[in-house]
């Protein structure tokens, strides 16, 4: 399984010292390494800070029941169609200068996906032959174009002043 490195975001910890930020992935790597290396050999240390290693939660069987309703992902005894139902609670931040992504876990900016928005990609793909870029592309395309247009560089905040000509009197 690979690595994968985050921003202090919180993972998933392996016995074994693998980290990841996927649940499937971290629940693939127990179970194939158990059945290949034996049944207790891979075991889950919790929640884990995916930069430093440290331990934010224990293993979700031994967490209090504050922490449980913390944590975004929880096992449960319900059946997977259930669970669907039901959407997965996410902590959220309350300003958007803490969020690092739209969604990011364990921190979330929420915002809606508005009709004007699904246009603006489809229009500059047909009209302006932009290619089908991420969304967190377009948007800094988007934003990054407008307020060049204004005078606003957002590459380190450069605010250019237009030049005024003196006139000798």
């Amino acid at each position: 399984m690979k690595e994968q490195e985050g921003q202090a975001a919180e993972g998933y910890g392996c016995s074994c010292g693998l980290k990841t930020l996927e649940k499937i992935e971290f629940t693939t790597h127990l179970l194939r390494a158990s059945k290949l290396e034996g049944k207790g050999t891979h075991k889950s240390i919790g929640r884990v800070n995916m930069q430093t290693g440290e331990v934010i939660y224990p293993p979700f069987v031994e967490r209090t029941q504050e922490q449980k309703v913390e944590t975004i992902y929880k096992v449960t005894s319900r059946k997977p169609k259930e669970r669907e139902k039901e959407a997965a609670p996410v902590r959220l931040t309350e300003t958007w200068e803490q969020a690092t992504e739209f969604r990011v876990v364990p921190r979330v900016f929420q915002m809606d996906f508005t009709p004007t928005m699904r246009l603006a990609k489809v229009v500059s793909i047909r009209e302006w032959g932009w290619s089908d870029m991420s969304w967190a592309d377009f948007f800094d395309t988007c934003l990054y174009t407008l307020f060049k247009e204004h005078g606003v560089t957002l590459a380190g905040y450069i605010v250019q002043e237009p030049e005024t000509e003196e006139v000798a009197g």
